[in-house]
C-alpha cells in the first residue's frame, strides 16, 4: 500500500509527457514557451514574403512579387533574374550584389531603395517611383527608366550602356558613370550625357548626366564641353569647371545664357 503514491506519480508523469509530445506534434507550445509567428504574407519558392523579409541569398529566379508590400525587405545576394516586381512596394529594400537580369519593376514604388553593385541588365523601371534610390556601381545596361521618377537618384560608378531615360524625371540626379560599357541611349529633353577623357583633369573614361536641376555638387567637370548644356537650377556647390567650354547656347544655373548680363556660369579659369 505504501508504493501506490509512487505508481500514481509515475503514471501522471507519463501522461504529462505524452500530452506534451502530442502538443508539440500539432504545433501547440508548452506553457511558458515561445511561439513562431505565422507567415503574414504569401509563400514564394518556400520563402515567407512580407515587409522586412530577409531573403539574403535566396533563389527567386522568375518569382512573382507583383503588387506585394516588400518595404525594407532584404534581397541582398538573391538570384532574381526574370522576377516580377511590377506595382510592388519595395521602398527601403536592399538589393546588394544581386544577379537580376530582365526583372520587371514597372510601376513599382521604390523610394530610398538600394541597388548596390547589382546586375540589372535588361530590366525595366517604366513609370516607377525611384525617389532617392541608389544604383551605386550597378550595371544598368539596356535598362529602361522610361517615364520613371529618378529624383535625387544616385548613379555614381554605374554602367549605363544603352540605358533609356526617355521621359524620366531626373531632378537632383547625382553621379559620374563609367563609360567602359557605353553610353545612355535616350534622354529627356534638355539633358545630355557629358563625357570627359582628359585625365587627370577629370576622371578618365567617365560621364555625367547634365540638365535642369541636376545635382553636380562636388563633381569634377574640368575640361568638359558644356557648349549646349542646360545647367538651369543645378546644384554646383563645390563643383569644378576648369577649362570647361561654354557658348552662347549654354544655360547657366540662374537660367540665363552664358555671356549675357548677370549670367552666373561657374568659372572655367
Amino acid at each position: 500500500m505504501r508504493k501506490l503514491p509512487s505508481v500514481r506519480m509515475t503514471i501522471g508523469a507519463s501522461v504529462l509527457a505524452a500530452a506534451t509530445s502530442f502538443g508539440a506534434a500539432v504545433g501547440v507550445a508548452p506553457a511558458g514557451a515561445g511561439t513562431v509567428a505565422p507567415c503574414s504574407g504569401p509563400t514564394i519558392a518556400g520563402y515567407c514574403i512580407s515587409p522586412t523579409s530577409n531573403l539574403n541569398g535566396a533563389n527567386l529566379v522568375g518569382a512573382n512579387f507583383s503588387g506585394l508590400d516588400l518595404t525594407n525587405a532584404n534581397f541582398s545576394g538573391a538570384l532574381l533574374s526574370n522576377a516580377n516586381f511590377s506595382g510592388a512596394t519595395i521602398s527601403g529594400a536592399k538589393f546588394t550584389g544581386n544577379l537580376m537580369r530582365y526583372v520587371n519593376f514597372n510601376g513599382a514604388t521604390a523610394i530610398g531603395a538600394t541597388f548596390k553593385a547589382a546586375t540589372l541588365t535588361g530590366s525595366t523601371f517604366v513609370g516607377a517611383n525611384l525617389l532617392g534610390t541608389s544604383f551605386l556601381s550597378s550595371s544598368l545596361g539596356i535598362v529602361s527608366f522610361q517615364n520613371a521618377n529618378l529624383t535625387n537618384v544616385i548613379l555614381t560608378s554605374a554602367a549605363t550602356q544603352r540605358t533609356v531615360f526617355t521621359g524620366a524625371t531626373l531632378n537632383g540626379v547625382f553621379g559620374w558613370f563609367s563609360q567602359t560599357n557605353g553610353y545612355p541611349n535616350l534622354l529627356p529633353a534638355n539633358w545630355q550625357y557629358i563625357t570627359c577623357s582628359a585625365s587627370p583633369a577629370c576622371p578618365a573614361a567617365t560621364g555625367v548626366l547634365v540638365g535642369p536641376s541636376a545635382n553636380l555638387s562636388g563633381q569634377n567637370l574640368n575640361a568638359t564641353n558644356l557648349s549646349t548644356a542646360n545647367l538651369s537650377g543645378d546644384n554646383v556647390t563645390g563643383a569644378t569647371f576648369r577649362w570647361a567650354t561654354y557658348s552662347a547656347s549654354t544655360v547657366c544655373p540662374n537660367g540665363l545664357t552664358y555671356g549675357t548680363y548677370l549670367s552666373n556660369c561657374p568659372s572655367n579659369a
